[in-house]
């Protein structure tokens, strides 16, 4: 966790709509590679996870 602390809050809106993004593509996908996918999703869960933990639900009012 504490090594999120130096990404400015713009980088982390930015990754966290590029996974978004992803989660959409790979839904009703069979062909994807799971392993993947579960990464992808594992990290878009705790970058989700350290937002709430910085209190900044404005991060997710932003349309991509």
């Amino acid at each position: 966790m504490a090594a999120y602390k130096h990404y400015s809050i713009e980088e982390l809106n930015r990754e966290l709509r590029w996974l978004l993004k992803r989660e959409k593509f790979w839904k009703g996908r069979e062909d994807t590679d799971p392993k993947v996918k579960s990464n992808v999703l594992n990290i878009l869960a705790m970058k989700i996870k350290w937002v709430r933990h910085y209190r900044t639900p404005w991060l997710f009012s932003r349309p991509n």
